[in-house]
């Protein structure tokens, strides 16, 4: 008893398996595209001269550092509908705070 594994319902639940991979899969691609993209914008914005400008990304980079993420999804699908009165959907939160 103690120490078999129950194998059998491997099988039955392959399907929700297989729909759990391609859905981690496709968040994990837009989730890095527009990563590198919003990335690479406050990078460039940090090292401007500007002084605005640098100091606006400094303050997205550092609050969004000292957020947990699992908040910054909570807020965001919690939130978000309070405030537009539409709710967002639990995929389009997960890629947009992914992205953020």
């Amino acid at each position: 008893m103690f120490g078999q594994l129950d194998l059998s319902v491997i099988k039955p639940s392959l399907g929700f398996i297989w729909t759990g991979l391609l859905f981690s899969a496709n968040l994990t691609l837009i989730a890095m595209s527009g990563g590198i993209v919003i990335g690479t914008l406050l990078a460039m914005a940090r090292l401007a001269s500007l002084g605005p400008l640098s100091r606006i990304a400094s303050a997205y980079v550092n609050l969004m550092r000292s957020i947990p993420l699992v908040m910054v999804i909570l807020w965001f699908f919690l939130v978000i509908p309070l405030v537009t009165g539409k709710p967002i959907g639990a995929e389009r939160s997960a890629i947009i705070t992914f992205t953020a």
